[in-house]
């Protein structure tokens, strides 16, 4: 898929009417903002005017506005952006009535009615951060889909997902991949007797032997203590384990 025909397909994974509302409850009450259960920034909206909107409501309220007007936005970007502005309030027309009827910030905002307009426009900003990575987002949402029965089949399981879910799933789908392709190497490479006789034939050149155990039989098995190996000895309870170990740990450190 070329640059172009993938950022087409990127801006469908965009829900206006929920970003609509997130922006009306954050006009409405600014301290759904400072909340880190609902974390919000720019690039989870797509449109240009929505991400001029949100920017210019979030600098309203790092300067304490505790709820913003469309007046606030006309009166911000009329001195911090202009160009903003223009694209806002010169270029659209009627933008106080337009904005007025886009954003429905009658009622106080609760959590509860914020949460489903919320959570879809994040789910749609995690799909289009797939999108960019190149993982193929259609197992869960497919925007291209021409039967309206399978649509609309998707669509509600899209709907009755978590970001949480959406995330295992993509874990999930690469633990798969790992699992076909670096498990089998690792497990291929610890195989019983790889490499024996290469090393049987080194320590016939140039026997290697560390610091000397109790017993001549695993002096021979296990050639010493030496640095960069392991060696696990099993011993039933009470038959001196802990007084051993301490008597070598002693005996090697000086």
């Amino acid at each position: 898929m070329n640059k172009a025909k993938r950022n087409s397909l990127i801006k469908k994974y965009y829900d206006s009417r929920s970003a609509i509302q997130v922006l009306g409850s954050i006009m409405v009450d600014t301290s759904f903002l400072k909340m880190t259960s609902y974390p919000l920034s720019q690039k989870d909206f797509v449109i240009t005017e929505h991400e001029i909107l949100f920017t210019a409501i979030f600098n309203l309220a790092q300067q304490g506005f505790k709820s913003v007007t469309v007046g606030d936005i006309e009166s911000y970007l009329h001195i911090a952006s202009p160009i903003h502005y223009k694209k806002i309030f010169e270029d659209m027309e009627d933008p106080q009535d337009r904005i007025n009827k886009k954003i429905d910030n009658t009622g106080i905002p609760t959590i509860e009615n914020n949460d489903y307009y919320y959570n879809t426009l994040r789910k749609f900003a995690l799909l289009r951060s797939y999108l960019l990575e190149g993982v193929d987002v259609s197992a869960i949402l497919d925007l291209t889909e021409v039967d309206p029965t399978l649509e609309e089949k998707q669509l509600n399981k899209f709907n009755n997902m978590d970001i949480n879910e959406i995330i295992d799933f993509f874990d999930r789908q690469n633990l798969n991949s790992k699992q076909r392709f670096i498990i089998r190497e690792s497990n291929r490479s610890r195989k019983s007797g790889d490499n024996a006789q290469e090393l049987r034939e080194a320590l016939k050149v140039a026997p290697c032997y560390g610091y000397g155990l109790f017993s001549e039989y695993l002096n021979t098995v296990s050639r010493g203590i030496q640095g960069n190996r392991f060696i696990l000895e099993t011993r039933d309870s009470g038959m001196g384990r802990f007084c051993r170990f301490e008597t070598r740990s002693t005996e090697v450190s000086k």
